[in-house]
Formats: structure tokens, C-alpha cells, sequence
């Protein structure tokens, strides 16, 4: 991808992908590669941000038995340049066909960090952003999933990663409607339970469900500002006819903590100073929407949509509250 800014930031980058696989009878032996390229620019620094990821692994595939074994070779290049070596390894258990699976993965990463990435996130932010990747040093994941019958899914997780360098948002302490990106010094932990559900009630009606609950303990900084501890996600489609079809979705978010400083902090931040910071509430919410789409034919369509129908005043960072009631509607155009 190719992406700017206002402020004449520029950054670019392209992802190379490939793999080698050989079966030994109820064996895999493969090699898995990418590299990322990527560099940043802006008015303060030019970063160049390249990761070489090589994954050779073994893979066992039998009688509902599905275990790979592996680690995960990652070298950073470029402005800064790093060797690791991380577990790889995933494990799926079938205990009753179709109905009940466990697994399990324990794997590591560096997490490459981008304007683009950041952006997507939190489009607030402020200029000559410090750029630099974070590390995923441990990350171990268990759960179940399966199916309760017909028309029925579910997936459950529970998790908790280690990572050192996590990005956070920061309000600007001369801008406060502009957000300055720190990265919590250390390693901070996250346990985390996640859970998915879906009902096919008929061929005309699905319903989905989705719960996050997550909880974090920094390394340097006081909170993980920004990240709220809960989000609740419930989505309901109905098909009219082949042509009509209605929807309509919740969100639900909790609370989160933000960092304001009552005086400017250092200008090469390193590690918090709680004697010049306050935290402040930003309070959860709840976002109730609906939809409607409209097939001319298999070219053309036409949707209205309606958000915030509780015209509640929330928002998901400080100084940025979200648009009360607001309704629109738009034209696709299918190649």
C-alpha cells in the first residue's frame, strides 16, 4: 500500500508470501516464509521497517488429530535490526465430529507498528509519530468450538500474551483533540476470554453474537489507556426475498481509561511520570443500528442505514464524541 497525510508523512509497504510443503504419510514437513517491507517518513525521521519471518514446522494430520510443531524465525532490518526465535506450535483435538473440538496454540511475534495501522485505529492523531515495532514474546491461546446442531456454531477462547512495546494513545498536552503515540516500556500482560456464537434460525434469518473480555496489566504506564475491558457485539440479518434484505446490530463498549498531562511532558518519553498526569473516565456506551439493502440486480444495489438510534453522547477517545441519531444511504456498484 502507498498512504500520506496532511502533515506530509508518507509511508509504503508490500508483503511477500511463500511456502514449501512435503507429505510423509500422516506427516507434513514445511517451510513457510514472508518478508515485509515497509518504510515512514515524515518532516522529524525516516524509519525503514522490514521483517523477515521463516516458520519451518512439522504437522501431524490424523483421525481428528491435528498438531503442528514449529518455530517462528523472525529478523527485523532496516533502521533497527533484530533476531528472534519464537514457538510455533498449534494443537486441534476432534472429540465428537462436528459437535466438539478443543484447541490450543502457543506462539510469538514481532508486531510490525505503522501509520497506516495506527491511523485505522485512532484517526486523530497528531504529527511526527515515533514509529517502532512491538514484540509478542509470549502468546498462549486455548479454547473449544463446535456445533450445538443444525444452524448452530459456537467458539470459545481464552488467551494471554506478553507483549513488550505496546503502542497506547495519548492526548497531546499543547493540542489535547490531537493524539501523540507512546509505547508502555516493558512488558505488559493481557488475559483475555473471547466467545462467538451463531444462530441459522432459517435459510431467511441468522443471528451472531460476539463477547470480549479483557484485562490488562502495563508494564511502565499506570493504564492501557484507550482499551476498554469489555465490547459485546449482536448482529441480526433477515432476507425479505431475494431481493430485500433488513438488519440490524448492537455494540456494546466499556469503559476505558485516557492520560492527560497538567504539564508538558519530556520530549524524549521513555517511561511515565505520574507526578505531571491525570486519568479520566471515557465513559462506555451503547450503539444500536439498523439497515435495509435493496438489489436492483446483480450489478447495482441500494442500502439506508441508521446509527445510534439511542442518540447516546459517547465516544471512544476524549474530545471526539460520536454523530447523535444519523441516517444515510449510498448506491454499490458490483464488478
Amino acid at each position: 500500500y502507498l498512504w500520506n497525510d496532511k502533515f506530509s508523512a508518507k509511508e509504503n509497504a508490500i508483503t511477500i508470501n511463500g511456502y514449501l510443503n512435503k507429505r510423509i504419510s500422516t506427516f507434513n514437513l514445511g517451510l513457510a516464509g514472508s518478508v515485509d517491507f515497509g518504510s515512514t517518513k515524515d518532516a522529524m525521521r525516516s524509519v525503514t521497517n522490514n521483517i523477515l519471518r521463516l516458520n519451518p514446522y512439522i504437522r501431524l494430520q490424523t483421525n481428528g488429530v491435528n498438531i503442528t510443531a514449529g518455530i517462528n524465525f523472525v529478523q527485523e532490518f532496516g533502521t533497527v535490526s533484530t533476531s528472534r526465535i519464537f514457538p510455533a506450535v498449534t494443537a486441534d483435538f476432534t472429540l465428537i465430529p462436528d459437535y466438539l473440538q478443543i484447541f490450543g496454540e502457543v506462539k510469538g511475534d514481532v508486531n510490525r507498528n505503522s501509520l497506516k495501522q495506527l491511523t485505522d485505529d485512532n484517526p486523530f492523531l497528531n504529527n511526527n509519530i515515533q514509529i517502532k515495532n512491538s514484540v509478542e514474546r509470549l502468546s498462549i491461546t486455548a479454547g473449544i468450538k463446535g456445533t450445538g446442531g443444525p444452524g448452530f456454531g459456537y467458539k470459545i477462547k481464552a488467551y494471554h500474551k506478553e507483549i513488550t512495546d505496546m503502542p497506547l494513545f495519548v492526548n497531546n498536552y499543547l493540542g489535547a483533540n490531537k493524539f501523540d503515540v507512546i509505547y508502555d516500556f516493558g512488558t505488559m500482560k493481557l488475559l483475555g476470554l473471547d466467545g462467538e456464537i451463531s444462530v441459522q434460525v432459517s435459510d431467511d434469518l441468522n443471528w451472531t453474537g460476539g463477547l470480549t473480555l479483557e484485562q490488562y496489566k502495563p508494564a511502565s504506564e499506570t493504564e492501557s489507556w484507550y482499551k476498554p475491558q469489555a465490547r459485546v457485539t449482536s448482529n441480526l440479518r433477515y432476507n425479505f426475498n431475494k431481493q430485500l434484505s433488513f438488519d440490524a446490530a448492537v455494540a456494546i463498549q466499556g469503559q476505558s481509561k485516557a492520560k492527560l498531562y497538567t504539564s508538558s511532558p519530556a520530549s524524549s518519553y521513555v517511561i511515565p511520570n505520574t507526578a505531571i498526569e491525570k486519568i479520566v473516565n471515557v465513559k462506555g456506551f451503547v450503539d444500536l443500528g439498523i439497515g435495509a439493502n435493496y438489489k436492483i440486480n446483480n450489478k447495482f444495489s441500494v442500502f439506508l442505514k441508521a446509527n445510534n438510534l439511542l442518540n447516546t453522547e459517547n465516544a471512544r477517545y476524549l474530545y471526539y464524541q460520536a454523530i447523535g441519531v444519523n441516517v444515510f444511504g449510498g448506491l454499490t456498484y458490483s464488478f
